[in-house]
């Protein structure tokens, strides 16, 4: 009987051993299904002791498939002997080191050894008498990396030299659009002069010419003018500071007023104009332009009717923008022609009766890119309207 007792015993005992090690099959199957999962290489070393228990080599214990893929099978051999380059390296000193201390380490190698060529992170901990590793193969990110600073040295030797460049042309413009101007100047003397002291040996005919030829003289000085200016807008105003363009619309109004009640015009205003981050001086002049444009650009006999207004726009590519609207009564414009407005010297109407030179506009969109907004003009040829979107 007890002979019988024995034996169910047993039979119990073998029954439940085979389940624990087929649980134990179960999970070490996962367990490496699961590293196998992993682009980096996992790898477990077990230590290598002499007689005197210091580590003199590691022995491979588990490798996940991508290890596999670069050491082919080496479970049980010795890491020295595969990959002596992990000494020189310092590799190999770190296994050691982490072993004996259980102090995890991470770092970077560039590793040109056996049958590797290029740069890894690893990180390695201790395990039972040994080390856990995870490593990561870099080489992609650093090739980029390098890539990445050697392009931004070259980016910074051009910009040293487009700065260089720019000093050096802003130095010439300066130069140039002096002298160019007295000589203009001079030139509009010199006929002032010989008409004063030639006066009775020159036509009506030759005096009318020479007084074309200064009205031409006094255009090309305020193109001059101009394109200085323009040039200069950046520049202009380096003070970047909170404006409240409220303030800075009634201080130019007030500029204006004189030229304002010349025209006979009628302004009317709704909404409050928002205080932003930005240049006061250019942001002033990109008012005036707009303003005076609606002033000078109207039908004969017509006054001038200008609408600014002020509002958060709430649709479109614009949402969440401030816009600032500029209405008029004037001659407006083809819509198609709305992006030519915009270019430097384009000039859309006649200049026998518009007088300018083509360029005020363009000083609108360039203050408005150095304010990281944009402007937009629209007509139906019944008037026009310039809407100003700056960011909130």
């Amino acid at each position: 009987m007890k002979k019988k007792t024995d034996e169910g015993y047993m039979s119990h005992l073998e029954n439940e051993l085979r389940q624990r090690n087929a649980e134990l099959e179960k999970n070490r199957e996962l367990l490496q299904a699961t590293l196998d999962s992993s682009l980096d290489m996992v790898q477990v070393f077990e230590a290598v002791r002499d007689e005197k228990g210091k580590i003199i080599d590691f022995i491979w214990v588990l490798n996940n498939y991508t290890s596999e893929t670069y050491y082919g099978d080496v479970i049980g051999q010795s890491l020295l002997k595969n990959n002596p380059g992990v000494v020189h390296t310092g590799i190999f000193n770190s296994f050691v080191e982490v072993t004996e201390t259980g102090i995890p380490q991470q770092y970077e190698k560039h590793y040109v050894n056996e049958q590797f060529d290029g740069w890894f992170y690893q990180s390695v901990v201790k395990l039972n008498d040994g080390v856990a590793t995870s490593t990561s193969d870099i080489t992609a990110r650093k090739l980029a990396d390098d890539r990445i600073n050697a392009l931004n040295k070259e980016l910074s030797q051009k910009n040293r030299e487009l700065e260089s460049l720019n000093s050096e042309l802003t130095t010439f413009n300066n130069i140039a659009a002096n002298d160019y101007r007295e000589t203009l100047q001079s030139l509009y003397m010199y006929l002032e002069f010989i008409i004063k002291t030639d006066a009775p040996n020159i036509s009506n005919a030759g005096k009318a010419n020479i007084r074309k030829a200064q009205g031409a003289i006094q255009k090309l000085k305020l193109l001059t003018e101009d394109i200085v200016s323009f040039s200069r807008i950046p520049a202009m105003d380096s003070n970047l500071t909170s404006v409240d363009l409220e303030e800075l619309l009634n201080a130019l109004l007030s500029d204006m007023a004189q030229k304002i009640s010349e025209k006979e015009a009628i302004i009317t205003r709704s909404g409050i104009l928002p205080a932003i981050t930005g240049y006061p001086l250019l942001l002033s002049l990109l008012f005036y332009h707009l303003i005076d444009n609606a002033l000078k650009f109207l039908p004969k006999g017509k006054n001038p009717e200008i609408k600014i207004s002020s509002s958060v726009c709430s649709e479109g590519a614009c949402k969440g923008m401030y816009e600032i609207c500029i209405e008029d009564n004037g001659i407006g414009f083809d819509q198609n022609q709305a992006e030519n407005l915009f270019a430097i010297f384009f000039r859309l109407h006649d200049r026998s009766i518009y007088k300018g030179s083509g360029i005020g506009l363009a000083v609108c969109k360039k203050i408005m890119d150095l304010h990281n907004g944009h402007i937009v003009a629209i007509s139906d040829g019944n008037g026009a309207v310039f809407k100003c979107y700056f960011p909130v």
